[in-house]
């Protein structure tokens, strides 16, 4: 029978007829609890809800299954989602490694993620996209509020999720700015209008109660019509590809780096320089020395 025992890493003292053993505790058994436990702390640690929620949608089925909670199950758990993409799979990784070390659990298995070049999107197909919108058969009504919504985000380059939590709250229309609440990694920006979005936007919310969203939609919700849109259109955009839109666009009329990473909310420079490498007029001057 057991003598005494204790949680975590300690021997456990087990007794046979008086004589003492030790033995290692039993392994930590993926629980509610525990997955609970990791997910205050990304609380405590005050990240963004939405990064909280995917966590729980990933972890869930790891983290309650009973299983013993060590590396190589992590990997095999990962290894069933073998079918998405490379960046998906080294998030998917980071957030198995978090749960691990929460557990005091070594995860050294290191996610290499492809350098990706961001989507190249066209002025003519941005206009495209808009043109299908003011053509719609139906739902004619709300294709002014679409058409906004468009234009804001190309215009500011705010990501999916903050254009469906924009309230009129967050818009200050006498100093033509707008400001991005809790936006990716908890963080606030503010971002300058141009007069011609402002004029839009307050023509939009002049109806709108001081704490109502703007465009109505969803983070998923608001994806999903961008794509429908673009679908009929015939153009290959989606909402994060606007987003791409306005960073290139800032670029090529001169803007540099470090203003477009503060607009962006980019935290390192060095996801804000990818986008250079769609500006590749220098490598077209560097080859015109051949001629």
């Amino acid at each position: 029978v057991p003598n005494s025992r204790n949680d975590g890493n300690t021997v456990t003292r087990w007794q046979y007829g008086g004589a003492e053993e030790a033995r290692t505790p039993d392994p930590l058994l993926a629980s509610t609890d525990y997955l609970n436990s990791y997910l205050n702390t990304l609380k405590v640690r005050n990240c963004a809800n939405r990064y909280i929620e995917q966590n729980r949608h990933f972890l869930t089925p790891y983290g309650t299954s009973g299983t013993k909670i060590d590396q190589e199950s992590a990997l095999q758990y990962l290894g069933t989602f073998n079918n998405i993409g490379a960046n998906s799979r080294a998030r998917y990784g980071a957030m198995l490694k978090g749960f691990l070390n929460h557990m005091g659990i070594p995860f050294d298995t290191k996610f290499k993620r492809p350098k990706l070049l961001p989507q190249r999107v066209r002025h003519e197909d941005v206009e495209k996209l808009k043109e299908a919108i003011r053509n719609k058969r139906t739902h004619k009504k709300s294709a002014f509020r679409d058409l906004v919504l468009i234009e804001t985000a190309v215009k500011t380059g705010m990501r999916r999720g903050e254009l469906a939590q924009l309230l009129v709250s967050h818009i200050s229309f006498e100093a033509n700015r707008i400001s991005v609440m809790a936006g990716k990694g908890a963080k606030d920006r503010t971002i300058p209008i141009a007069e011609s979005l402002k004029n839009l936007l307050m023509e939009l919310c002049a109806d709108k109660r001081f704490n109502e969203s703007v465009f109505g939609f969803k983070p998923v919700s608001l994806g999903m019509k961008i794509k429908e849109w673009a679908d009929k259109a015939g153009v290959p955009i989606t909402a994060h590809s606007l987003r791409h839109y306005f960073a290139t666009t800032l670029m090529e009329k001169g803007a540099n780096i470090r203003q477009v990473q503060e607009l962006l909310g980019h935290e390192s420079l060095a996801t804000t320089q990818i986008y250079l490498q769609l500006m590749n007029d220098h490598l077209e001057d560097a080859i015109g020395l051949l001629d």
